[in-house]
C-alpha cells in the first residue's frame, strides 16, 4: 500500500509530539524527585558570589542543591534541599566555600555532634565573620595599595639629587662611626683586657670569702633568727600586759 505525503508528515508529528510528551514526563519526575529532599533555610551575613543549582556539600561530598537566595531580615535566607537520608544536626554550621581562589562558590555544612537533626523547612544560622573569597581579596588589594603608597613616598623622599645626596651622607656617616669604634677598640684593647682580669679576679676572691666564711654566715643567720624569735615573745607578752613594761603600756592605752 502507498503511503501518501500527508500520511508521512501526519506521522512524523505524531511521533514528534510522542516523543516531546515522554520528555516532558522524564522532566517533570526529575523536578519532582529532586523536590522530595528536606528543605532548610541557611541565614548568612552575605551570599555574594552563590547563585541557584550550586552544590551543597557534606565532608566534601555533594547532598543537594541550592534552591532559592531571597532576602530575609537583612541577611541571605539561602533555602537548599539535601538528600532525605542525610541527617543535619541542630549545632550543625554552614559556610560558604569557593573551588580555589576565584572557582565557583558552593555551601559546605559541617555536621554538629547534637543528637536532635533538623527537620524539613527548619533555619540554620552562619556564624559571624564568614569571609568570602571576595572580601579576602579586597583586603589583600588594600593592602597592596597601602604597601604601594609607601614605596611611593620613599622613591619620592630619596629620589632626584637631593635624596641621593642625602643617601650618601647616611652612608658616610655609617662608615665614619664604625672606624671611630674601631680606633676607640684599638686603643684601648690592653685596658679592656686588664678590666676584664680585674673582674675575673674580683669574682675569685668573693667566690672564696664566701667558702671561707660559709658557717660563719651560717651561724649569723641562726642566732638573727633566734633573735627575732626572742623579740616577737617579749613583745607578745608586752601585748598580754604581762611584767611591769606590759602592764604600764596597756593601762596607758
Amino acid at each position: 500500500m502507498k503511503v501518501s505525503a500527508e500520511a508521512k508528515v501526519g506521522i512524523f508529528v505524531f511521533v514528534g509530539i510522542l516523543i516531546l510528551t515522554y520528555m516532558s514526563f522524564r522532566v517533570g519526575e526529575f523536578r519532582f524527585a529532586a523536590r522530595t529532599g528536606r528543605a532548610l533555610h541557611l541565614i548568612f551575613d552575605t551570599a555574594a558570589g552563590l547563585s541557584k543549582d550550586a552544590s551543597v556539600k557534606i565532608a566534601g561530598v555533594e547532598v543537594g542543591k541550592v534552591e532559592e537566595i531571597t532576602l530575609r531580615e537583612g541577611k541571605a535566607d539561602v533555602l537548599v534541599r539535601v538528600d532525605p537520608a542525610v541527617r543535619v544536626p541542630r549545632d550543625s554550621t554552614p559556610r560558604i566555600r569557593s573551588v580555589g581562589l576565584l572557582g565557583d562558590k558552593y555551601v559546605e555544612i559541617e555536621l554538629g555532634r547534637s543528637s536532635q537533626p533538623l527537620a524539613d523547612g527548619e533555619s540554620l544560622t552562619a556564624p559571624p565573620g564568614n569571609e568570602d573569597v571576595g572580601r579576602l581579596v579586597a583586603k589583600l588589594s588594600s593592602v597592596a595599595d597601602d604597601i604601594k603608597a609607601v614605596s611611593t613616598s620613599l622613591r619620592e623622599a630619596m629620589g632626584g639629587p637631593e635624596g641621593t645626596r642625602t643617601l650618601r651622607e647616611i652612608l658616610q656617616n655609617v662608615r665614619d662611626l664604625s672606624r671611630n669604634l674601631n680606633r676607640v677598640v684599638d686603643a684601648n684593647d690592653e685596658r679592656f683586657g686588664r678590666v676584664l682580669a680585674n673582674i675575673e679576679d674580683l669574682t675569685a676572691n668573693l667566690n672564696r670569702v664566701v667558702v671561707r666564711n660559709r658557717e660563719r654566715f651560717s651561724a649569723t643567720m641562726a642566732h638573727a633568727e633566734r633573735a627575732s624569735e626572742s623579740l616577737e615573745s617579749v613583745f607578745r607578752k608586752i601585748d598580754q600586759g604581762r611584767g611591769t613594761l606590759g602592764r604600764l603600756v596597756n593601762e596607758g592605752d
